[in-house]
């Protein structure tokens, strides 16, 4: 585990905020995928609290300028448009952390703290996470008015790295503010923390101007589900409440969780039923299902109350659609619909199940779970779990309370995590804002890489791997295919996390660019989630001559330990492999990996100091050139964790052996 990496974008400024709006650009918001975690911090000359659909202001305080911090999980169609009328000076900077490195599905999952004063060199009050003892990125922001004078933020705090130091009125960044009082300075700054629960960041060089610190503490990823909001839709009330509710429009990706929580309140004892469907037009997923609550008629002043969840999984060539849930049979009955939508990323997930909201354990599990009063609408992180909520339900005619039973009704079974024995009591519209329903959806334990096989024959890289550079891989008739540039980033990583203890993962070599009188490499990578902590095999050529050789790093920034390089030899050299034995890493090469392997080298795992033995396999390539000529040929890789097939006629071994609860049948 380490830090999430942010990525910046290029700060924005300007004497009037009144008509700003900001897409995705590349530039000042940078690009990514959907579940990102996208922040914007805001410096403005004025007290007001600008509104920003889509995102949420974390933290915001005054101090004649103003400081705010923005975020919200990226869902694909992003963008930063001010509502309010505010014609006065502004600074804002934008950052943005992979869905794969931040450990945020609610951005109330992020640790806020902030303060204020007018004394010289400001010092931010310390942030606490809100996930225990952890590798947070800590980012502290700081909002200085200006006055007549020429001012500037000199430095940031010591040990933190500065981002950007802008006064709204100049140009040039780290620039001297000249403004006579209409104008706000703003700084930002960033720590990439190891295994604290605080921060203290210590005093910006700063004048002595009435200022505003706002520090924040992202969690990293522990490899827990994630989830992109797709459409919360607000409670309608009333004869004239639609009964139809759809989700926004997107593509979901193969191997996602499509969830949908709702809860349906009628003034009528009729039966309801609230039915899930989809336009996405996927192939091989799985169809919904159902995880229901109550269903429960003729409550105390003729109510009738429905609420609960349902999700399915994605399959492959998904295309643009939406989610849609509909009561029931029809009506026009006074009513209160709720519905929120959202797409789970990250197939390392066990099945969802139904818990009770106004407990604090999770149906049995042994996952500590206490929601609180007032939870929120679309989702929380609790330990190694995520939960999602539907949102609190109105209470039509006062305070009541109803019981919980088991039902099955139309002509859909409803799967409900309590026996028939058991009755839970719920309430709703009370004080304290209780929901009605929730779902878990635990960390499901992460797979042995000797698991993940593929012989790139479906000309898909979903739902196993994912393009994460620059340039586009391909797997096209049986090869994975990497375009080769003066440059690193063709990259394919996994879309899971395996597990490498007491495992192995080997790849088949099919080809390798000719690189002249240049130099370049391939990469055979196994690294952890975020990256820290990474294992290589590489094949070197330089000037013509190929070398093979392995190399491992521990932590972010810390130093890369070499072995020694070896002539390569395609034959003899085919095969690449990791293998995890009694506490050491080998690094190893075969002809067949039904063979004899050969190591290259080894180091123990206590030396690596992985703080995690999950990781995801990764494959790059890239070149550097000093002639100006461009490589021939690609690198290909013709198969991962899979065997030859065998001739006609030859004899083979069959070898059954019980591992990890699993029965493997092996042919050699």
């Amino acid at each position: 585990m380490a830090a999430p990496a942010i990525t910046w974008g290029t700060v924005q400024r300007g004497t009037s905020f009144s008509s700003y709006s900001q897409t995705v650009n590349g530039t000042n918001i940078p690009t990514g995928n959907p579940g990102d975690l996208l922040l914007a911090f805001l410096a403005q000359d004025g007290a007001t609290v600008l509104s920003v659909a889509g995102w949420t202001a974390i933290i915001a305080l005054n101090n004649t300028s103003r400081g705010v911090i923005y975020a919200k999980i990226a869902t694909g169609s992003d963008t930063f448009t001010n509502g309010t009328a505010f014609a006065n000076d502004y600074v804002i900077q934008y950052g943005r952390i992979d869905k794969n490195q931040h450990g945020v599905t609610h951005v109330n999952d992020i640790g806020v703290v902030s303060n204020n004063n007018s004394t010289a060199n400001a010092n931010p009050s310390a942030v606490t996470g809100n996930q225990g003892t952890q590798d947070y990125l800590i980012l502290t922001s700081l909002t200085v008015d200006t006055t007549t004078a020429a001012i500037s933020i000199s430095a940031a705090p010591s040990g933190y790295t500065s981002v950007v130091r802008q006064a709204s009125d100049q140009t040039v960044p780290n620039a001297t503010s000249t403004a006579t009082g209409g104008a706000c300075l703003l700084g930002v700054a960033s720590l990439a923390g190891s295994a604290i629960s605080s921060a203290d960041p210590g005093a910006w060089t700063s004048p002595a101007r009435p200022w505003a610190a706002l520090t924040i503490a992202i969690p990293p990823s522990n490899g827990s589900p994630g989830l992109i909001p797709r459409g919360a839709s607000t409670t309608t009330t009333g004869s004239s409440a639609t009964t139809t509710r759809v989700s926004d429009t997107f593509t979901p990706t193969a191997g996602n969780l499509l969830v949908v929580g709702y809860n349906l309140i009628l003034n009528s004892t009729s039966s309801v039923d609230v039915v899930l469907t989809d336009s996405f037009g996927d192939t091989g997923g799985t169809s919904w299902t159902y995880i229901e609550n109550n269903n429960v008629g003729n409550i105390a002043g003729g109510y009738t109350v429905t609420c609960g969840f349902a999700y399915r999984r994605v399959g492959t060539g998904a295309s643009s659609g939406a989610m849609t849930a509909t009561r029931s049979p029809s009506g026009t009955l006074d009513q209160t619909f709720s519905v929120s939508f959202s797409e789970i990323y990250g197939q390392n997930y066990s099945t969802p199940i139904a818990q009770s909201n106004n407990a604090t354990t999770n149906s049995g599990t042994s996952l500590a779970c206490s929601l609180g009063a007032t939870p929120a609408t679309t989702s929380l992180v609790m330990a190694n779990a995520m939960v999602v909520a539907t949102p609190a339900p109105t209470n039509p005619s006062g305070y009541r309370t109803y019981t919980d039973l088991p039902t099955t009704h139309g002509s859909r079974v409803v799967t409900d995590a309590f026996s028939a024995a058991q009755t839970v009591s719920w309430s709703w519209g009370s004080a304290n804002g209780a929901v009605a329903a929730t779902i878990e959806i635990a960390k499901a334990s992460t797979p042995k890489v000797e698991t993940l096989v593929d012989d790139f024959e479906d000309n898909n890289l979903l739902p196993l791997w994912t393009n994460t550079g620059g340039l586009t891989a391909s797997e096209t008739g049986g090869l994975l295919t990497f375009p080769i540039a003066n440059s690193y980033n063709a990259v394919v990583q996994s879309t899971n996390l395996y597990n490498l203890i007491a495992s192995s993962v080997f790849i088949e070599v099919n080809g390798l660019p000719t690189m002249g009188n240049d130099s370049g490499e391939c990469y055979f990578e196994f690294s952890t989630a975020a990256g820290a902590n990474v294992l290589w095999i590489m094949i070197i050529s330089i000037s013509g001559v190929r070398r093979l050789n392995y190399a491992y790093r521990t932590g972010n920034g810390g130093t890369v330990t070499y072995g020694t390089d070896i002539a390569y030899n395609a034959v003899t050299m085919k095969y690449l492999r990791f293998r995890e034995a009694s506490g050491t890493i080998y690094f190893e090469y075969a002809t067949t990996p039904s063979g004899t392997w050969t190591s290259l080298g080894s180091v123990l795992l206590s030396t690596v100091s992985w703080a995690s033995n999950d990781g995801n396999v990764v494959f790059f390539d890239g070149y550097y050139s000093t002639t100006g000529t461009v490589p021939s040929g690609n690198f290909t890789i013709a198969s991962i964790n899979t065997y030859p097939s065998v001739a006609a006629g030859s004899n083979i071994a069959m070898i059954v052996k019980y591992q990890n609860s699993q029965l493997h049948l092996l042919i050699r």
